[in-house]
């Protein structure tokens, strides 16, 4: 049996590795904690992505900061390399907050004109000048 716990992963060649900031809980980036992972070549990780992996048993979300097209690793380590689970797709969020914004700005405008069309009216109704009006409203 070989000292190379990761030989399978090195001998692929639709694998790379990735390192990857998991930031701590309660200290943001400041209490990170940084490990290589392993991905599939067909998940086009970017430096950058937000991807998820399991640390300690969990499934954590985890920042990439570096790629490497090669799986070159020590040979004798004694660290199994993890495959990451997955890119975070964003699209669908993004889409959809763009949307929340874009219906927000409208209720405002229709909001802004209603206060404008009822400030309107009751100026008119206390006599104010229409034409005044008509130019500052």
């Amino acid at each position: 049996m070989s000292n190379n716990i990761n030989q399978a992963a090195m001998l692929r060649k639709d694998a790379r590795t990735v390192v990857v900031v998991i930031p701590s809980s309660h200290q943001g980036m400041q209490g990170s904690e940084i490990y290589t992972y392993l991905a599939d070549k067909a998940l086009n990780v970017e430096r950058g992505d937000d991807v998820t992996v399991y640390a300690r048993g969990q499934l954590k979300l985890a920042k990439v900061t570096e790629v490497d097209d090669t799986v070159d690793f020590p040979p004798n380590s004694s660290i199994k390399l993890q495959w990451i689970v997955g890119v975070v797709d964003t699209e669908d969020y993004l889409v959809n907050t763009n949307t929340d914004a874009g219906i927000q700005e409208a209720i405002e405008a229709v909001a802004d004109k209603k206060l404008r069309k009822q400030v309107r009216k009751q100026l008119l109704s206390t006599g104010a000048d229409e034409d005044m009006l008509n130019e500052v409203i």
